[in-house]
Protein backbone atom coordinates (compact mmCIF):
# COMPACT_ATOMS: atom_id res chain seq x y z
CA UNK A 1 0.00 0.00 0.00
CA UNK A 2 2.81 2.40 0.89
CA UNK A 3 4.55 1.66 -2.45
CA UNK A 4 1.35 2.56 -4.32
CA UNK A 5 1.03 5.81 -2.34
CA UNK A 6 4.58 7.03 -3.11
CA UNK A 7 4.17 6.21 -6.78
CA UNK A 8 1.02 8.31 -6.89
CA UNK A 9 2.98 11.14 -5.31
CA UNK A 10 5.64 10.81 -8.02
CA UNK A 11 8.34 9.80 -5.52
CA UNK A 12 9.96 6.38 -5.75
CA UNK A 13 12.58 6.65 -3.01
CA UNK A 14 13.73 8.74 -0.09
CA UNK A 15 17.46 9.01 0.55
CA UNK A 16 19.31 10.61 3.43
CA UNK A 17 19.99 13.65 1.25
CA UNK A 18 16.43 14.15 0.01
CA UNK A 19 13.62 12.84 -2.12
CA UNK A 20 13.88 11.52 -5.68
CA UNK A 21 11.23 12.40 -8.25
CA UNK A 22 10.74 10.97 -11.72
CA UNK A 23 9.45 12.69 -14.85
CA UNK A 24 8.60 10.99 -18.14
CA UNK A 25 5.80 9.73 -20.39
CA UNK A 26 5.00 6.80 -18.11
CA UNK A 27 5.57 8.61 -14.82
CA UNK A 28 2.99 10.40 -12.63
CA UNK A 29 4.52 13.70 -13.84
CA UNK A 30 4.90 13.83 -17.59
CA UNK A 31 6.66 17.20 -17.66
CA UNK A 32 9.21 18.94 -15.46
CA UNK A 33 6.97 21.98 -15.03
CA UNK A 34 4.07 19.82 -13.81
CA UNK A 35 6.31 18.40 -11.09
CA UNK A 36 7.66 21.81 -10.07
CA UNK A 37 4.11 23.21 -9.88
CA UNK A 38 2.85 20.30 -7.75
CA UNK A 39 5.67 19.63 -5.31
CA UNK A 40 7.73 21.65 -2.84
CA UNK A 41 11.25 20.77 -3.90
CA UNK A 42 13.69 20.78 -0.97
CA UNK A 43 17.48 20.92 -0.61
CA UNK A 44 19.06 17.61 -1.56
CA UNK A 45 16.17 16.50 -3.76
CA UNK A 46 16.94 14.90 -7.13
CA UNK A 47 14.59 15.13 -10.09
CA UNK A 48 15.12 12.50 -12.82
CA UNK A 49 13.86 13.26 -16.33
CA UNK A 50 13.68 10.36 -18.76
CA UNK A 51 15.97 10.59 -21.78
CA UNK A 52 15.30 9.84 -25.46
CA UNK A 53 12.21 12.06 -25.20
CA UNK A 54 11.46 15.54 -26.48
CA UNK A 55 9.56 17.71 -23.98
CA UNK A 56 7.90 20.71 -25.61
CA UNK A 57 7.92 23.25 -22.81
CA UNK A 58 5.05 25.52 -23.88
CA UNK A 59 5.84 29.05 -22.75
CA UNK A 60 8.89 27.76 -20.87
CA UNK A 61 9.96 26.02 -17.67
CA UNK A 62 10.40 28.19 -14.56
CA UNK A 63 12.41 26.91 -11.59
CA UNK A 64 11.32 29.18 -8.73
CA UNK A 65 12.63 30.34 -5.37
CA UNK A 66 10.78 27.59 -3.48
CA UNK A 67 12.67 25.04 -5.60
CA UNK A 68 16.03 26.16 -4.18
CA UNK A 69 18.65 23.96 -2.64
CA UNK A 70 21.40 24.96 -0.22
CA UNK A 71 25.13 25.48 -0.63
CA UNK A 72 25.80 21.98 0.76
CA UNK A 73 22.69 20.25 -0.63
CA UNK A 74 21.82 21.57 -4.07
CA UNK A 75 18.69 20.54 -5.90
CA UNK A 76 19.70 18.36 -8.85
CA UNK A 77 17.60 18.22 -12.02
CA UNK A 78 19.10 15.33 -13.94
CA UNK A 79 18.47 14.12 -17.46
CA UNK A 80 18.88 10.35 -17.48
CA UNK A 81 20.17 9.15 -20.86
CA UNK A 82 18.32 6.31 -22.58
CA UNK A 83 20.38 4.49 -25.21
CA UNK A 84 22.84 7.38 -24.99
CA UNK A 85 20.22 10.04 -25.70
CA UNK A 86 19.53 12.95 -23.38
CA UNK A 87 16.04 14.33 -22.74
CA UNK A 88 15.37 17.36 -24.98
CA UNK A 89 13.79 20.54 -23.63
CA UNK A 90 12.43 22.42 -26.60
CA UNK A 91 10.70 25.73 -27.27
CA UNK A 92 9.34 28.49 -25.07
CA UNK A 93 10.38 32.10 -24.82
CA UNK A 94 12.96 31.05 -22.22
CA UNK A 95 13.21 27.28 -22.58
CA UNK A 96 14.21 27.09 -18.92
CA UNK A 97 14.53 29.96 -16.43
CA UNK A 98 16.07 29.91 -12.96
CA UNK A 99 14.07 32.55 -11.11
CA UNK A 100 15.60 33.16 -7.67
CA UNK A 101 16.14 29.37 -7.44
CA UNK A 102 19.56 29.29 -5.79
CA UNK A 103 21.88 26.27 -5.49
CA UNK A 104 20.52 24.22 -8.39
CA UNK A 105 22.34 21.83 -10.73
CA UNK A 106 20.90 21.12 -14.20
CA UNK A 107 22.70 18.23 -15.86
CA UNK A 108 22.34 15.86 -18.77
CA UNK A 109 19.90 17.82 -21.01
CA UNK A 110 19.69 18.98 -24.59
CA UNK A 111 18.12 22.46 -24.73
CA UNK A 112 16.98 24.16 -27.92
CA UNK A 113 14.55 26.57 -29.54
CA UNK A 114 13.99 29.24 -26.87
CA UNK A 115 12.95 32.31 -28.85
CA UNK A 116 14.46 34.76 -26.32
CA UNK A 117 16.91 32.51 -24.51
CA UNK A 118 17.45 28.80 -24.16
CA UNK A 119 18.65 29.20 -20.56
CA UNK A 120 17.91 32.30 -18.45
CA UNK A 121 19.86 32.55 -15.19
CA UNK A 122 18.30 34.90 -12.62
CA UNK A 123 19.45 33.16 -9.44
CA UNK A 124 22.67 32.34 -7.55
CA UNK A 125 24.94 29.30 -7.58
CA UNK A 126 23.46 27.55 -10.59
CA UNK A 127 25.49 24.88 -12.40
CA UNK A 128 24.88 23.73 -15.98
CA UNK A 129 26.68 20.42 -16.39
CA UNK A 130 26.76 18.08 -19.36
CA UNK A 131 24.25 20.14 -21.34
CA UNK A 132 23.98 20.60 -25.09
CA UNK A 133 22.54 24.01 -25.99
CA UNK A 134 21.95 24.76 -29.65
CA UNK A 135 19.80 26.53 -32.24
CA UNK A 136 18.58 29.33 -30.03
CA UNK A 137 17.74 32.32 -32.30
CA UNK A 138 18.78 34.97 -29.75
CA UNK A 139 20.85 34.16 -26.63
CA UNK A 140 21.94 30.67 -25.66
CA UNK A 141 22.73 31.10 -21.95
CA UNK A 142 21.88 34.58 -20.62
CA UNK A 143 22.05 35.93 -17.09
CA UNK A 144 20.14 38.78 -15.49
CA UNK A 145 21.87 41.95 -14.27
CA UNK A 146 21.28 40.99 -10.61
CA UNK A 147 22.28 37.31 -10.88
CA UNK A 148 24.87 35.53 -8.78
CA UNK A 149 27.39 32.83 -9.61
CA UNK A 150 27.02 30.56 -12.63
CA UNK A 151 29.10 27.53 -13.62
CA UNK A 152 29.05 25.87 -17.04
CA UNK A 153 31.07 22.66 -17.28
CA UNK A 154 31.40 19.60 -19.53
CA UNK A 155 28.99 21.22 -21.98
CA UNK A 156 28.65 22.08 -25.66
CA UNK A 157 26.99 25.17 -27.14
CA UNK A 158 26.71 25.95 -30.85
CA UNK A 159 24.56 27.35 -33.63
CA UNK A 160 23.22 30.21 -31.49
CA UNK A 161 22.08 33.64 -32.65
CA UNK A 162 20.77 34.93 -35.94
CA UNK A 163 22.36 36.71 -38.86
CA UNK A 164 22.43 40.48 -38.65
CA UNK A 165 21.94 40.74 -34.87
CA UNK A 166 25.32 40.97 -33.20
CA UNK A 167 23.81 41.96 -29.86
CA UNK A 168 22.87 38.32 -29.26
CA UNK A 169 25.48 35.95 -27.90
CA UNK A 170 26.05 32.25 -27.29
CA UNK A 171 26.84 32.96 -23.61
CA UNK A 172 26.16 36.31 -21.93
CA UNK A 173 27.07 36.26 -18.23
CA UNK A 174 26.61 39.06 -15.69
CA UNK A 175 26.59 39.32 -11.89
CA UNK A 176 25.03 41.78 -9.46
CA UNK A 177 27.92 43.23 -7.50
CA UNK A 178 25.66 44.63 -4.78
CA UNK A 179 23.26 41.69 -4.55
CA UNK A 180 25.93 38.97 -4.89
CA UNK A 181 29.36 40.40 -4.01
CA UNK A 182 32.19 38.13 -5.10
CA UNK A 183 30.04 36.21 -7.60
CA UNK A 184 31.87 34.22 -10.28
CA UNK A 185 31.10 33.13 -13.81
CA UNK A 186 33.07 29.95 -14.36
CA UNK A 187 33.29 27.83 -17.51
CA UNK A 188 35.49 24.77 -17.83
CA UNK A 189 35.91 21.59 -19.91
CA UNK A 190 33.45 22.89 -22.51
CA UNK A 191 33.22 23.22 -26.29
CA UNK A 192 31.67 26.47 -27.56
CA UNK A 193 31.64 26.97 -31.30
CA UNK A 194 30.06 28.20 -34.53
CA UNK A 195 28.13 31.22 -33.31
CA UNK A 196 25.66 32.77 -35.74
CA UNK A 197 25.85 36.28 -34.24
CA UNK A 198 27.68 38.30 -31.61
CA UNK A 199 30.26 36.75 -29.31
CA UNK A 200 30.71 33.20 -28.13
CA UNK A 201 31.44 34.20 -24.52
CA UNK A 202 30.60 37.69 -23.23
CA UNK A 203 31.04 38.19 -19.49
CA UNK A 204 30.34 41.18 -17.28
CA UNK A 205 30.79 39.13 -14.11
CA UNK A 206 32.73 40.42 -11.14
CA UNK A 207 35.09 37.50 -11.68
CA UNK A 208 35.33 35.37 -14.82
CA UNK A 209 37.22 32.07 -14.97
CA UNK A 210 37.61 30.30 -18.32
CA UNK A 211 39.60 27.10 -17.85
CA UNK A 212 40.35 24.27 -20.33
CA UNK A 213 37.75 25.14 -22.98
CA UNK A 214 37.81 24.98 -26.78
CA UNK A 215 36.23 28.21 -28.10
CA UNK A 216 36.03 28.54 -31.88
CA UNK A 217 34.22 30.37 -34.61
CA UNK A 218 32.47 33.49 -33.35
CA UNK A 219 30.62 35.79 -35.68
CA UNK A 220 32.46 38.69 -33.99
CA UNK A 221 34.63 38.12 -30.89
CA UNK A 222 35.29 34.74 -29.29
CA UNK A 223 35.59 36.21 -25.77
CA UNK A 224 34.79 39.51 -24.05
CA UNK A 225 35.34 40.29 -20.35
CA UNK A 226 33.95 43.71 -19.53
CA UNK A 227 32.45 46.16 -17.02
CA UNK A 228 28.82 45.76 -15.82
CA UNK A 229 25.81 46.16 -18.08
CA UNK A 230 24.73 49.78 -18.66
CA UNK A 231 21.36 49.02 -17.05
CA UNK A 232 23.14 47.94 -13.88
CA UNK A 233 25.33 51.02 -13.93
CA UNK A 234 22.15 53.13 -13.89
CA UNK A 235 21.25 51.69 -10.47
CA UNK A 236 21.77 54.56 -7.95
CA UNK A 237 23.39 52.11 -5.50
CA UNK A 238 26.16 51.27 -7.97
CA UNK A 239 29.41 53.19 -8.35
CA UNK A 240 32.51 52.68 -10.48
CA UNK A 241 34.42 51.39 -7.45
CA UNK A 242 31.67 49.05 -6.18
CA UNK A 243 33.79 46.16 -7.46
CA UNK A 244 36.55 45.47 -9.93
CA UNK A 245 35.82 43.01 -12.73
CA UNK A 246 38.68 40.51 -13.16
CA UNK A 247 39.15 37.66 -15.61
CA UNK A 248 41.37 34.60 -15.99
CA UNK A 249 41.98 32.46 -19.10
CA UNK A 250 43.92 29.27 -18.44
CA UNK A 251 44.53 26.34 -20.74
CA UNK A 252 42.06 27.25 -23.50
CA UNK A 253 42.20 26.88 -27.26
CA UNK A 254 40.74 29.98 -28.94
CA UNK A 255 40.32 29.71 -32.72
CA UNK A 256 39.40 32.94 -34.49
CA UNK A 257 37.63 32.55 -37.81
CA UNK A 258 35.77 35.86 -37.98
CA UNK A 259 36.42 38.96 -40.05
CA UNK A 260 39.80 40.69 -39.96
CA UNK A 261 38.16 43.66 -38.21
CA UNK A 262 37.17 41.47 -35.23
CA UNK A 263 39.20 40.34 -32.23
CA UNK A 264 39.72 37.04 -30.48
CA UNK A 265 39.50 38.61 -27.00
CA UNK A 266 38.38 42.04 -25.79
CA UNK A 267 39.14 43.10 -22.22
CA UNK A 268 37.98 46.06 -20.13
CA UNK A 269 34.93 47.55 -21.83
CA UNK A 270 32.90 47.87 -24.99
CA UNK A 271 32.02 51.56 -25.01
CA UNK A 272 28.95 51.24 -22.77
CA UNK A 273 30.68 52.38 -19.57
CA UNK A 274 34.00 53.56 -18.19
CA UNK A 275 35.48 50.06 -18.15
CA UNK A 276 36.12 47.29 -15.65
CA UNK A 277 39.27 48.70 -14.00
CA UNK A 278 40.06 44.99 -13.98
CA UNK A 279 43.02 42.70 -13.82
CA UNK A 280 43.37 39.96 -16.43
CA UNK A 281 45.56 36.87 -16.49
CA UNK A 282 46.26 34.67 -19.53
CA UNK A 283 48.18 31.44 -18.95
CA UNK A 284 48.96 28.56 -21.34
CA UNK A 285 46.34 29.36 -23.96
CA UNK A 286 46.63 28.66 -27.68
CA UNK A 287 45.33 31.47 -29.92
CA UNK A 288 45.02 30.24 -33.50
CA UNK A 289 43.84 32.47 -36.38
CA UNK A 290 42.29 31.11 -39.56
CA UNK A 291 41.93 34.68 -40.80
CA UNK A 292 43.62 38.01 -40.21
CA UNK A 293 42.82 39.67 -36.91
CA UNK A 294 43.94 40.91 -33.51
CA UNK A 295 44.38 38.62 -30.51
CA UNK A 296 43.85 41.08 -27.63
CA UNK A 297 41.82 44.28 -27.86
CA UNK A 298 42.22 46.31 -24.67
CA UNK A 299 39.47 48.85 -24.21
CA UNK A 300 38.37 51.50 -21.64
CA UNK A 301 39.60 51.33 -18.04
CA UNK A 302 41.71 48.39 -16.94
CA UNK A 303 44.57 47.86 -14.53
CA UNK A 304 46.69 45.05 -15.94
CA UNK A 305 46.97 42.25 -18.48
CA UNK A 306 49.48 39.55 -17.55
CA UNK A 307 50.25 36.81 -20.11
CA UNK A 308 52.53 33.77 -19.80
CA UNK A 309 53.14 30.64 -21.88
CA UNK A 310 50.58 31.53 -24.56
CA UNK A 311 50.73 30.76 -28.30
CA UNK A 312 49.72 33.44 -30.81
CA UNK A 313 49.79 32.01 -34.32
CA UNK A 314 48.17 32.10 -37.78
CA UNK A 315 46.94 28.86 -39.33
CA UNK A 316 46.62 30.36 -42.81
CA UNK A 317 47.49 33.53 -44.69
CA UNK A 318 46.82 37.02 -43.48
CA UNK A 319 48.14 39.25 -40.74
CA UNK A 320 48.19 38.84 -36.97
CA UNK A 321 48.29 41.75 -34.52
CA UNK A 322 48.97 40.63 -30.96
CA UNK A 323 47.39 43.56 -29.12
CA UNK A 324 45.68 46.90 -29.59
CA UNK A 325 45.20 49.38 -26.77
CA UNK A 326 44.52 52.74 -28.43
CA UNK A 327 41.07 52.74 -26.75
CA UNK A 328 42.45 51.60 -23.37
CA UNK A 329 42.74 53.77 -20.28
CA UNK A 330 45.28 52.26 -17.90
CA UNK A 331 44.65 52.95 -14.19
CA UNK A 332 46.36 51.90 -10.97
CA UNK A 333 44.78 50.21 -7.95
CA UNK A 334 43.41 53.57 -6.78
CA UNK A 335 41.88 54.35 -10.17
CA UNK A 336 44.40 57.02 -11.14
CA UNK A 337 45.90 57.10 -14.65
CA UNK A 338 49.11 55.13 -15.04
CA UNK A 339 51.37 53.68 -17.68
CA UNK A 340 50.57 50.55 -19.65
CA UNK A 341 50.62 47.42 -17.47
CA UNK A 342 50.94 44.74 -20.16
CA UNK A 343 53.31 42.19 -18.64
CA UNK A 344 54.21 38.58 -19.39
CA UNK A 345 56.84 36.01 -20.22
CA UNK A 346 57.63 32.96 -22.35
CA UNK A 347 54.92 33.52 -24.96
CA UNK A 348 55.20 32.27 -28.54
CA UNK A 349 54.49 34.74 -31.38
CA UNK A 350 54.67 34.21 -35.15
CA UNK A 351 57.62 35.82 -36.89
CA UNK A 352 55.38 38.05 -39.05
CA UNK A 353 53.09 39.16 -36.20
CA UNK A 354 52.91 42.83 -35.26
CA UNK A 355 52.32 44.76 -32.01
CA UNK A 356 54.20 42.31 -29.80
CA UNK A 357 54.37 43.85 -26.30
CA UNK A 358 57.86 45.15 -25.63
CA UNK A 359 57.43 44.45 -21.91
CA UNK A 360 57.07 40.71 -22.46
CA UNK A 361 60.25 38.82 -21.60
CA UNK A 362 61.66 35.64 -23.13
CA UNK A 363 59.27 35.81 -26.07
CA UNK A 364 59.75 32.92 -28.50
CA UNK A 365 59.48 34.22 -32.08
CA UNK A 366 59.53 31.74 -34.95
CA UNK A 367 58.07 31.03 -38.38
CA UNK A 368 56.03 28.12 -36.97
CA UNK A 369 55.10 26.84 -33.50
CA UNK A 370 55.48 23.24 -34.68
CA UNK A 371 52.07 21.67 -34.02
CA UNK A 372 51.42 17.96 -34.57
CA UNK A 373 48.69 18.63 -37.15
CA UNK A 374 47.32 22.17 -37.29
CA UNK A 375 45.11 21.40 -40.29
CA UNK A 376 43.48 18.63 -38.27
CA UNK A 377 43.11 20.82 -35.16
CA UNK A 378 45.80 18.96 -33.22
CA UNK A 379 47.69 21.78 -31.52
CA UNK A 380 49.92 19.54 -29.39
CA UNK A 381 53.63 20.30 -29.84
CA UNK A 382 55.41 18.02 -32.29
CA UNK A 383 58.70 16.36 -31.37
CA UNK A 384 60.71 19.24 -32.86
CA UNK A 385 58.41 22.07 -31.73
CA UNK A 386 59.86 25.32 -30.44
CA UNK A 387 57.17 25.22 -27.73
CA UNK A 388 58.76 22.31 -25.86
CA UNK A 389 60.00 22.99 -22.32
CA UNK A 390 60.12 26.74 -22.91
CA UNK A 391 57.28 27.81 -20.60
CA UNK A 392 57.57 29.64 -17.32
CA UNK A 393 56.70 27.17 -14.54
CA UNK A 394 56.41 29.90 -11.90
CA UNK A 395 54.79 32.90 -13.59
CA UNK A 396 54.02 36.02 -11.61
CA UNK A 397 52.19 39.22 -12.48
CA UNK A 398 52.96 42.81 -11.61
CA UNK A 399 53.70 43.01 -7.89
CA UNK A 400 51.52 46.07 -7.33
CA UNK A 401 48.54 44.49 -9.12
CA UNK A 402 48.38 40.81 -8.10
CA UNK A 403 45.64 38.64 -9.59
CA UNK A 404 43.45 37.27 -6.76
CA UNK A 405 43.86 34.22 -6.47
CA UNK A 406 45.40 32.70 -9.61
CA UNK A 407 45.17 29.15 -10.89
CA UNK A 408 48.62 27.59 -10.92
CA UNK A 409 50.21 25.82 -13.90
CA UNK A 410 47.36 24.03 -15.72
CA UNK A 411 46.61 20.40 -14.90
CA UNK A 412 44.09 19.69 -17.71
CA UNK A 413 43.88 20.12 -21.49
CA UNK A 414 40.90 21.10 -23.66
CA UNK A 415 39.17 18.99 -26.30
CA UNK A 416 37.42 19.97 -29.49
CA UNK A 417 34.38 17.98 -28.41
CA UNK A 418 31.94 17.64 -25.55
CA UNK A 419 33.53 15.93 -22.54
CA UNK A 420 31.57 13.77 -20.12
CA UNK A 421 31.78 14.81 -16.45
CA UNK A 422 34.98 13.61 -14.85
CA UNK A 423 36.63 12.75 -18.17
CA UNK A 424 38.67 15.86 -18.84
CA UNK A 425 42.14 15.25 -20.31
CA UNK A 426 45.01 15.32 -17.83
CA UNK A 427 47.92 17.50 -18.86
CA UNK A 428 51.14 15.48 -18.42
CA UNK A 429 53.60 16.78 -15.84
CA UNK A 430 56.88 16.32 -17.67
CA UNK A 431 59.60 18.62 -16.47
CA UNK A 432 59.58 22.23 -17.73
CA UNK A 433 56.14 23.26 -18.97
CA UNK A 434 55.50 23.58 -22.70
CA UNK A 435 54.04 26.77 -24.18
CA UNK A 436 50.34 26.64 -25.07
CA UNK A 437 47.29 24.66 -24.05
CA UNK A 438 48.95 21.26 -24.57
CA UNK A 439 51.92 19.39 -23.20
CA UNK A 440 53.86 17.06 -25.53
CA UNK A 441 52.32 13.58 -25.62
CA UNK A 442 53.35 10.65 -23.44
CA UNK A 443 56.10 9.35 -25.78
CA UNK A 444 58.19 12.40 -24.84
CA UNK A 445 57.30 11.98 -21.19
CA UNK A 446 58.83 8.50 -21.10
CA UNK A 447 61.74 9.56 -23.33
CA UNK A 448 62.68 12.14 -20.70
CA UNK A 449 62.51 9.57 -17.93
CA UNK A 450 59.25 10.74 -16.34
CA UNK A 451 56.31 8.51 -15.56
CA UNK A 452 52.90 9.03 -17.10
CA UNK A 453 50.55 10.85 -14.69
Amino acid sequence: MRRILVLLLGITSQSASGAEYFVGPSQPFQSLQALLDARNIAPGDIIHVEGAQTYNVGSGIVVREDDSGSSTQPVIIRGDRVNGRRPVLQGGSNTIKFQSSDHVVLEGFEITGGTSRCVFHDAHDVTLRDVLVHNCPNHGVHTADLAGSLTIEYSELHGIGSAGNDQKHTIYAQTGEIEHPGAVFRMRYSYVHDGLSGNLVKSRAERTELHYNWIEGAKVQEIEMLSPDPNYQDDPRWAEDTAREDGELVGNVIVHTGPASAYAVRLGGDGTGEGSSGRYRLLNNTFAFRNSGTALRLFARLQSVDAHNNVFTRLSGGSLQVFRDVEAEWVNAQGAPTSRQLTGSHNYVDLAATAVPAAWTQTKISASPGFENAAGNNFSPASDSVLLDFGNSSPSGPAALPFPPPLEIPSRQPRRAAVLPGQSSVRPAAGPVDIGAYERSIDRVFANGFESP
